[in-house]
């Protein structure tokens, strides 16, 4: 069947921003010419076409724009942490002989969550520590303050420390070792 050029050119942008072309992860050139029945030289003069062109560019945007999209869910997901049935069906012959689900937990991941964190808002959530010096076991760490309330817990988790430190301390030289 003949396709005008403008037909071919939509359903060239609609195949590339479905399986990408040559650029993250999408297909190869010669899997879009074999799809279209095309070698390569022709794409290539095709090209030349400025509406051809921005169409094959507009299919490559969408398909990184839904890829990016993909990957952010899947990185959201593994940052909090999600739960998925599991089901196992076991057979007799044609026949199921047992069928058992199981509920997995797959637990947060720290990585994933800090890297989310401090790339969609990195006004608030920073992977730089600087600002207000607190002193524990001759190392110092700076720590950027944001709000009033984070001194007050810093404060608060600095005297918790040495409490804790001490009462250490204590145990030691009271237990006679």
């Amino acid at each position: 069947m003949a396709y005008n050029l403008k037909e071919m050119t939509e359903m060239c942008s609609k195949w590339v921003a479905e399986n990408g072309l040559m650029e993250h992860g999408g297909a190869r050139l010669k899997d879009f010419c074999a799809h279209f029945g095309i070698d390569s030289q022709t794409y290539y003069r095709w090209l030349e076409n400025a509406d051809f062109a921005d169409a094959i560019k507009k299919g490559k945007n969408e398909f990184k724009e839904k890829l990016e999209q993909r990957l952010v869910e899947s990185l959201s997901k593994a940052a909090c942490g999600y739960e998925f049935e599991e089901t196992k069906t076991e057979y007799e012959g044609k026949k199921v002989k047992k069928k058992i689900v199981t509920v997995k937990n797959v637990e947060a991941n720290v990585g994933a969550a800090i890297f989310l964190l401090t790339n969609i808002s990195p006004d608030r959530w920073r992977n730089k520590q600087t600002g207000t010096d607190v002193k524990t076991e001759g190392v110092t760490l700076k720590v950027e303050v944001l709000k009033e309330e984070s001194v007050s817990n810093i404060k608060k988790l600095s005297t918790l420390s040495q409490k804790r430190k001490m009462k250490g301390e204590g145990e030691t030289e009271g237990s006679g070792q």
